[in-house]
């Protein structure tokens, strides 16, 4: 009896084995832009990548966080008028195809300074959220040309914790073909718990329809996926620029509200404004994480005062 149970168990286990790895390897991220959505396609490097601007002038790209999308700006983006403005969807998120190679710092770095060659920007402020900042200060690290100066909106500059679920899931192997067969039914709670918690306390700040509208753009196997490939591996990366902070010869913006719920980010922004050579930090008063909806005069401010 016992050894027709373990036979059955076996076949169950290496069946289920085998629809995680057909579903690792036959996936094709959907990036089909709606009526809805702005913006087009842009090739970079062989990826396609949703790009949006607007305006002429002073070139301003930013860069959004993770898991994020070019809405992430909407609120600051009417309020640069005489600007030539880039937003873009970084490698796998919103409607932007995901690499063949891993997405990290790093590569969305590279990706970046590609679609400045590809635009032609020229003396670029580059503002970044959340892991955009990280993006931002990897590129100055790297003296990528044409970055004029540096606006970091709550950067996440200093190291934390890396939960071992993200390197179960950012396994190339498995990883993605597992998210697959799980996101129904665990994705979308822990992703509205820690939006919500991201937004505290500015969630009136937000359009009613915020959570929704991010929870169907980032409610995907492959921006999740992508996701974890950044989480698993950041620790070391910021743990590996920490220590070069202080070449970055750029002017710097550093922005953080005085109710950050991430310590990380609280603590590494201020520690950030001092590796920097000259970086100034701005604390923004009652806003959180995504303080561009608390306050965006002070985004808009910080890179217009930028000469």
């Amino acid at each position: 009896m016992l050894t027709r149970m373990f036979k059955y168990l076996f076949i169950v286990c290496v069946a289920f084995a085998a629809l995680v790895l057909v579903l690792n390897f036959t996936y094709s991220k959907d990036i089909e832009l709606p009526d809805t959505a702005s913006g087009k396609h842009v090739l970079v490097n062989g990826v396609k990548l949703r790009v949006h601007q607007v305006g002429t002038g002073p070139d301003v790209l930013f860069v959004h966080g993770s898991i994020g999308s070019l809405e992430d700006f909407e609120t600051v983006l009417p309020l640069l008028k005489g600007y030539r403005v880039t937003l873009f969807d970084r490698i796998g998120h919103g409607y932007s195809d995901m690499p063949a190679e891993s997405a990290n710092i790093a590569s969305n770095a590279k990706y970046t300074a590609a679609l400045i060659k590809t635009l032609q920007l020229k003396n670029v402020i580059v503002v970044g959220h959340s892991y955009g900042g990280s993006v931002a200060l990897k590129m100055a690290i790297e003296q990528t040309p044409n970055i004029k100066a540096l606006v970091l909106i709550a950067p996440a500059s200093k190291p934390d914790e890396t939960r071992a679920i993200e390197h179960l899931f950012e396994n190339k192997f498995y990883g993605l073909g597992l998210l697959r067969i799980l996101r129904p039914f665990i994705a979308e709670d822990m992703l509205r718990d820690g939006l919500l918690n991201s937004l505290k306390p500015n969630l009136e700040n937000v359009p009613d329809n915020f959570v929704e509208t991010r929870l169907s753009l980032w409610n995907n196997s492959g921006t999740l996926y992508t996701r974890t490939q950044q989480t698993a591996v950041v620790t070391n990366e910021l743990s590996d620029m920490q220590s070069q902070y202080a070449s970055i010869k750029l002017p710097t913006t550093i922005l953080l509200g005085e109710e950050e719920t991430h310590e990380d980010i609280y603590v590494g922004s201020q520690e950030l404004s001092v590796a920097i050579p000259g970086a100034q930090l701005r604390l923004i008063t009652g806003a959180g994480h995504y303080l561009q909806y608390k306050d965006p005069e002070a985004v808009s401010t910080a890179i217009k005062q930028i000469k």
